[in-house]
């Protein structure tokens, strides 16, 4: 094997993992993008009002290794200095103790307005499958959805 048939592999294995194999989707027969997302909009904020932010600050520890000091003598005059010596700064970061719960709650308000949270298929490049920019079909009859990061389900 030439190296630019090995280079040709690479690039193909590397632009092929770019998009999943499954994608989360909500789903409800007759429903497009735009209608999904007003109910995960409606059902977010709902969730901000029932269940509020609670900001919680943690701080990880940092480190400090002083080195070695070493020493040399010139005559009568000694000269220190240390060496190797470094300091790895702490992490200070806030996180949301009431997250995981409000989460909880969208999928439960998204489930009361008929919609079901399903794991589909991507399809690939010249596969045509569903768009979900589209009405959706019953779910039995949708082999593959388009990719798009930006109809992806995400918190």
């Amino acid at each position: 094997m030439n190296k630019y048939s090995m280079i040709s592999i690479i690039i193909a294995l590397a632009t092929s993992s770019c998009a999943p194999s499954t994608v989360d989707l909500y789903y409800k027969v007759g429903t497009d993008f735009q209608d999904v997302q007003l109910a995960r909009d409606e059902c977010k904020m709902s969730s901000f009002g029932v269940i509020p932010q609670n900001m919680m600050v943690e701080q990880t520890p940092g480190y400090h290794d002083p080195g070695n000091l070493v020493c040399d003598g010139y005559g009568t005059f000694l000269a220190c200095r240390r060496v190797g010596s470094f300091t790895v700064p702490g992490r200070t970061y806030t996180y949301d103790v009431n997250q995981g719960i409000r989460d909880r709650y969208v999928e439960r308000c998204m489930a009361d307005k008929g919609f079901a949270l399903a794991e589909v298929k991507t399809c690939q490049k010249d596969q045509r499958g569903y768009d979900p920019a589209d009405k959706a079909p019953p779910l039995s009859e949708i082999s593959c959805v388009v990719y798009d990061p930006s109809t992806a389900v995400r918190n």
